[in-house]
Parts: structure tokens; C-alpha cells; sequence
């Protein structure tokens, strides 16, 4: 117990107790940097630094995020996961995909496989809750897609006909609102 000097100068013993202010200004900043990252309408979008999406005067939110395609300059990511990279997918020519069904999987070109493959088990586990009536028909198909808009377009519509192949058909695209930079 610390000694503090009462008013008739002899030492004694004094409880000082807990002082709490600077705790509570620790809880302060906790609570105003939680409440700064939260997001009220449960979805929420994450976009790497380096990516820079097109603006628009769109002011649609998506009602839930399940499965989240960033197509960025170097890489292309899924759901924030490395998947491959975007000059392997530039490189995927138009007989690639006309021959999708058809091609067994070792002619497949690898970047093509992994994306098939990771989308696939994403749509699996999609069709297993909506099995258990967890999720609906539609959000079972959702995927956002997230492009730099410096991004060529021939890389965006072969990602979409690969998500397209593998069952997710509502592709929405991730855009910056025309107020924000």
C-alpha cells in the first residue's frame, strides 16, 4: 500500500483505490475505433489498397456478402485468398472457354483449373446451406466482383464466364460512390 503524508504530516496508510480514468479513456478509444469499423447493414466490403474502383452515382448496397472476387492489377483474389495470377487469366483465349465442358481437366490451363476448382467448392458449401433453407436460391448464386478500373475487360468477362460456368449467375460489381475518391 503506498504511504501518503495526511494533513498533520505523520506517515499513514491510505487506500487510493482504482483509479479508473485513464481505463476509461482506454475503453474510449476501443469503442469509438469498433464502432468506426463496424458496419450496420452486415456486409461488408473489403478492397486492397492497391485497387481502384470505377465511381458511380449507383447507391445500391448488396444485402449480404457471401463470396467476394477482386480482380486487381497483379492478382486475382478470392474472398481475400490468392488465387492466381490476373496475366494468366489474360492469357486464357476465347477456344479455352468454348471448349470448357468439353476439355478434360488435364488440358485445362492451370490458372483456369485453380479458379474452377475454388469456385466450385465455394458453390458446394453455397448449395449445402441453402439445402438446410439457411440461404436463398438467389444468394446461393450471388458472388461481388470487385475490378480495378485500369483492368482490361477481356479479364473481366473471362472471370465472368468462369463464375458463370461454375453456378454463380448474379455477379454484382463493387463500385465507389460518386462522392468518395
Amino acid at each position: 500500500m503506498p504511504k501518503q503524508r495526511g494533513r498533520g504530516g505523520s506517515a499513514a496508510d491510505v487506500d487510493l483505490g482504482l483509479n479508473i480514468t485513464s481505463m476509461m479513456d482506454m475503453f474510449t478509444i476501443i469503442l469509438l475505433f469498433l464502432l468506426q469499423s463496424y458496419s450496420a447493414d452486415g456486409s461488408m466490403l473489403t478492397a486492397s489498397d492497391d485497387l481502384a474502383l470505377p465511381n458511380s452515382i449507383a447507391v445500391d448496397t448488396p444485402d449480404e456478402v457471401r463470396l467476394q472476387l477482386t480482380i486487381a492489377p497483379g492478382r486475382i483474389l478470392l474472398d481475400n485468398r490468392d488465387l492466381v495470377a490476373t496475366e494468366d487469366i489474360l492469357a486464357l483465349t476465347d477456344s479455352v472457354f468454348v471448349n470448357f465442358d468439353t476439355e478434360p481437366d488435364e488440358d485445362k490451363p492451370v490458372a483456369l483449373q485453380i479458379m474452377e476448382d475454388s469456385l466450385s467448392m465455394h458453390m458446394k458449401a453455397n448449395e449445402q446451406l441453402f439445402a438446410l433453407n439457411e440461404i436463398t436460391e438467389q444468394s446461393m448464386r450471388q458472388i461481388i466482383i470487385q475490378v480495378d478500373k485500369s483492368m482490361y475487360m477481356s479479364v473481366v468477362t473471362n472471370i465472368m464466364q468462369i463464375c458463370a460456368r461454375t453456378g454463380f449467375t448474379g455477379m454484382k460489381f463493387a463500385v465507389m460512390s460518386r462522392g468518395e475518391d
